[in-house]
């Protein structure tokens, strides 16, 4: 029959639970239709961004800055190098070598002169040749060219008229001062001295630049070198049974000249540069005050005395001018001293006759030198003295000091030409600086206004141009 299988009946199927755990369409009711009947709902979503932030660091080694040392290149001075004969800050041995050179030169092309030379000579018991007797006395004049220049510069300022060659009041000063004369001599009276004068003036060629620059009544600086060869013959030569040109040159510089000349006369210009003026707050104070000493320096450009244009760089009248406008000239303060200023504060040229313009003028270098010496030489009242005198300003201070009877305030020693300073320069130079400003502000114009410094180079840029290019 058929098969019967018999199998075991299904297993029950779990019971519903007693609550719905799904959001189902009625959850109130527990039948079985209920729990599968799920609830459907509209879905949302939602994107939150949040910020994260990352610290990242970094190591940089950077290289240590070490500052540059201050030096003259890099200085308002640094000029010098390119626009001196020089070549540098000072004028050397190297320099006044090629001047000595230049000016023997010119004294070989005087006929006169050498002829005189060869006179002393001929009864030398040396018995050297014309020519050999020449190049001692060159020799003698060459040891001591240093301290001829020195003099040559100071005796010129001295004088009355042009303040780069010898007058012939400058020239007698000289004398005296080295005690040269003698009334008792055969050949070195005072008006022996004054023969010598006119001799050593005398020009065989009346054309050329010697011509036009030489002042045929006072020295020029180979003029100068011929005066003392002369003036030494004529007291210690033959006349005097000395045979020895050399003997009666070294005879005059060791017994007049070096032992009677005021040492002021002698003085070395370097050393100012190298001690006081060199200085790197030197320099800082010049190059802050650079906009108003620029229009200073090209305002005192002033027009030639026969007409035409002005150069491009300041002479001795200008800085004169500046003197006086200034107030600067005083019983403590003379002429003499203001055109020392001047000429100690230029560097030397070798050329002084061909190039006779640039041996005259100031460069804007040489005129921060000029208010640096001036500085020196002036009486410049510090801060605390100032305001113990009761003034708030220096150019009011020296207005009423002018006018004083007593000084207002005590002068100190080292306000001399050739004093030895007690301050730093650079603060003496700001101080000056405060009454030259001022001055020049209150030069009539703008006296009715308060000082306004950086109105003071428009001001000025204002009357250079009124001057004309």
């Amino acid at each position: 029959g058929p098969d019967i299988q018999i199998s075991n009946p299904p297993p029950p199927l779990a019971p519903l639970p007693q609550r719905h755990f799904l959001q189902v369409k009625d959850s109130v009711s527990l039948k079985r239709a209920a729990f599968g009947d799920l609830k459907v709902d509209t879905m949302e979503f939602v994107i939150v961004c949040e910020q994260e932030t990352r610290t990242e660091t970094r190591v940089f080694k950077e290289p240590i800055r070490v500052k540059t040392p201050w030096s003259l290149p890099v200085s308002v001075f640094k000029p010098r190098m390119k626009d001196s004969d020089a070549k540098d800050f000072y004028d050397d041995n190297s320099l006044l070598n090629k001047m000595f050179i230049r000016d023997w030169e010119w004294l070989e092309k005087k006929d006169k002169f050498i002829g005189m030379l060869h006179r002393e000579n001929k009864s030398n018991p040396a018995k050297l040749s014309p020519e050999e007797a020449v190049q001692q006395v060159r020799g003698m004049v060459e040891k001591n060219y240093d301290k001829i220049q020195s003099a040559f510069e100071y005796y010129a300022a001295m004088g009355s008229g042009s303040p780069f060659h010898i007058q012939l009041n400058s020239y007698t000063t000289f004398l005296e001062d080295c005690s040269i004369p003698d009334p008792e001599s055969q050949g070195i009276k005072r008006s022996d001295c004054d023969t010598v004068f006119i001799v050593a003036n005398y020009l065989q060629d009346k054309k050329g630049k010697l011509y036009e620059v030489n002042d045929e009544h006072a020295l020029m600086r180979f003029e100068f070198i011929e005066m003392l060869i002369r003036v030494s013959m004529a007291k210690y030569g033959k006349e005097v049974g000395n045979p020895d040109p050399v003997v009666a040159m070294d005879n005059l510089f060791q017994k007049n000249f070096l032992p009677n000349i005021p040492e002021i006369a002698l003085l070395d210009v370097n050393v100012f540069r190298k001690n006081r003026l060199y200085k790197e707050e030197v320099d800082a104070v010049y190059k802050k005050h650079a906009a108003v000493l620029k229009a200073i320096y090209s305002r005192y450009r002033l027009i030639p005395k026969n007409g035409g244009l002005r150069k491009k760089v300041m002479y001795m009248d200008g800085w004169m001018e500046m003197m006086d406008a200034t107030g600067m000239i005083d019983e403590s303060f003379t002429i003499l001293e203001a055109r020392l200023c001047y000429l100690w504060s230029r560097m030397r040229v070798v050329k002084e006759i061909d190039e006779y313009e640039r041996y005259t003028a100031h460069t804007y270098v040489d005129f921060l030198e000029a208010i640096g010496r001036l500085a020196d030489m002036k009486m410049i009242p510090t801060d605390k003295e100032l305001a113990d005198a009761g003034y708030t300003d220096r150019h009011t201070w020296m207005k009423d000091e002018q006018n004083s009877p007593t000084p207002l305030i005590p002068r100190r020693p080292s306000a001399h030409i050739n004093a030895q300073s007690e301050r730093p320069l650079h603060e003496k130079i700001e101080g000056l600086l405060e009454i030259i400003f001022r001055a020049l502000w209150y030069d009539g114009t703008n006296s009715g206004q308060e000082f306004n410094y950086d109105g003071l180079a428009g001001y000025m840029n204002k009357l250079d141009k009124q001057l004309g290019p």
